[in-house]
């Protein structure tokens, strides 16, 4: 016995087969009404089970012109549907000359024991033929047809709706365009970062919307997905809403090449800007880190060095005393012990430099400090140099070596004019900020209150290589015998001995800036 089964969806059709082979019966299978006709007129089944809601040609007129076929007419008849299931779906189905209706989905024996009643009938001959009239059989399909339809669009309308809600809901810009390059559906993120509603959205071209300078960015990637490849790309964009985003973007194209595609684009701006303070942060650390072990070594040396030019210096001074008589060995030993007193003060500046705590810190006016240490500033450098002061009034008192904060005045003035050698402007700045940009998990007590005092020159500038050196012991730039190399590394110890913080602002041609973060005291300290 051969069962033809109509159905166009697979894992439905796959299933029944299966079902009516393990029963034993030979089974064939089409997808629509049309081509289940095709079949029936060259090879006539003993059974049909047929599905209702299929293209071209559905259940219901498939049933309908079989039966109206007097060769056909007999033929035993089974809908099964999971679609249209109300009692109106099965009246009609019954009308049209169906022997048994099957809500899906039903098992193996409940499929078996109908067919096994649905020919017992026609065996019988008790099959009862409809008694209704066309007219009233298109009028009941084209109710149920209607109702079906209102169902489905009002169950669309629904899904429609929900989908939006979700999609605006989502931090994230979402749009189809056609093959036009006009715009079909934008969310509520689309409107906000172009400032502009739905209404007037939709159906403008692309670059009616985008701003020129962005559109000519993304222009090669809508080039790459009309072409009918996917796209992915990072770039920085700014949008109408004047906000410049790092975007994640894809243009998703649809399932045929060229008819449009779909936006997808994810602001990851606080990504990037967490991704570079990361990278900032561990720049910072791992210099901290390598400083702390320049000062540890620098330290061990340099009371090493000091013991063995304590006992040189002694040595010569005894040698000095017996052979007073004899002037040119006497000038001799007075270069040695001169050249060994600049060898123990290159000790004292390691020395300072590797020492972690500052022993006469005391409550300072930086101003005031300043104001005073200008006319040695000024001696210090050329005429060709202008030195400006630009000093904010009511500024906080600060906790310092006032010894310590002079040297280090001196030290980058000094290296300010080296960096001028024709001239230029020296700058020094001060001012009150907050910031808690050096809270870090490290460090989350980290002050947020400082006074940052700033020295700038216009000079040659540096390289990213020199500033990643510039505070470790020895290091300099200048020719030798022109430098010692330590005058930027006690400034950097004076900082740390405040629990300050220093950074460096440079570009070669472009001169430098030096920013010291000291940690401010309240105001009125001072006294």
């Amino acid at each position: 016995m051969e069962i033809l089964i109509v159905e166009d969806t697979e894992d439905s059709r796959v299933l029944l087969e299966e079902q009516l082979l393990t029963l034993g019966y030979r089974v064939r299978s089409t997808v629509n009404g049309v081509e289940a006709l095709s079949q029936v007129e060259s090879n006539i089944p003993d059974l049909i089970i047929s599905d209702i809601l299929m293209p071209e040609m559905d259940g219901f007129e498939f049933c309908r012109q079989l039966k109206r076929e007097p060769r056909y007419s007999s033929i035993p008849f089974i809908f099964y549907s999971a679609t249209y299931t109300d009692n109106k779906d099965i009246e009609l189905a019954l009308s049209l000359g169906a022997d048994r209706f099957i809500v899906k989905p039903e098992p193996v024996e409940v499929i078996e024991k109908t067919i096994q009643e649905v020919l017992a009938e026609h065996n019988n001959q008790n099959v009862v033929k409809p008694t209704i009239s066309e007219s009233e059989i298109d009028s009941l399909y084209e109710k149920r047809l209607k109702a079906k339809l209102d169902k489905k669009v009002a169950e669309l309308e629904s899904q429609r709706k929900q989908l939006h809600a979700i999609t605006d809901a989502l931090p994230v810009l979402i749009a189809e365009v056609d093959q036009d390059l006009k715009y079909k559906y934008v969310n509520h993120t689309y409107e906000t970062w172009y400032q502009l509603p739905y209404e007037l959205i939709l159906n403008k071209c692309m670059d009616e919307i985008e701003l020129e300078h962005s559109y000519s960015i993304i222009k090669p990637y809508i080039q790459s997905v009309m072409d009918g490849g996917d796209i992915t790309f990072d770039e920085e964009l700014v949008f109408p809403d004047g906000v410049n985003r790092s975007i994640h973007g894809r243009y998703i194209a649809k399932e045929r090449g060229g008819d449009g595609f779909f936006i997808l684009l994810t602001d990851v701006t606080s990504l990037k800007k967490n991704e570079r303070e990361r990278e900032i942060l561990q720049k910072q650390l791992t210099h901290a880190q390598k400083m702390q072990s320049i000062g540890h070594l620098s330290g061990g040396l340099a009371h090493d060095f000091n013991n063995i030019l304590g006992i040189t210096i002694a040595q010569l001074e005894l040698i000095k005393r017996r052979i007073k008589d004899n002037p040119d060995l006497s000038e001799r030993i007075e270069q040695a012990i001169s050249n060994t007193w600049r060898g123990a003060d290159l000790v004292a500046k390691l020395m300072d430099f590797a020492r972690k705590e500052s022993i006469g810190r005391q409550d300072v006016d930086v101003n005031e400090s300043i104001t005073l240490f200008k006319t040695l500033i000024e001696k210090s450098i050329t005429s060709a140099i202008h030195l400006k002061l630009n000093l904010q009034q009511d500024l906080s008192p600060v906790e310092v070596d006032p010894g310590e904060l002079e040297s280090a005045l001196l030290n980058l003035a000094i290296n300010a004019s080296h960096a001028m050698p024709t001239g230029g402007i020296l700058t020094i700045e001060t001012q009150n900020v907050q910031t808690d940009k050096f809270q870090t998990a490290e460090s989350p007590s980290a002050a947020t209150s400082f006074v940052l005092l700033t020295i700038s020159d216009n000079g040659c500038g540096m390289s990213e290589g020199v500033k990643e050196h510039l505070f470790e012991p020895f290091f300099t730039t200048k020719s030798k015998g022109k430098g010692t190399g330590l005058g930027l590394s006690m400034v950097f110890g004076f900082v740390q001995r405040s629990e300050g913080f220093i950074e460096v602002e440079s570009e070669e041609g472009k001169g430098s800036r030096f920013l010291i973060y000291i940690p401010a005291l309240p105001m009125g300290n001072e006294d």
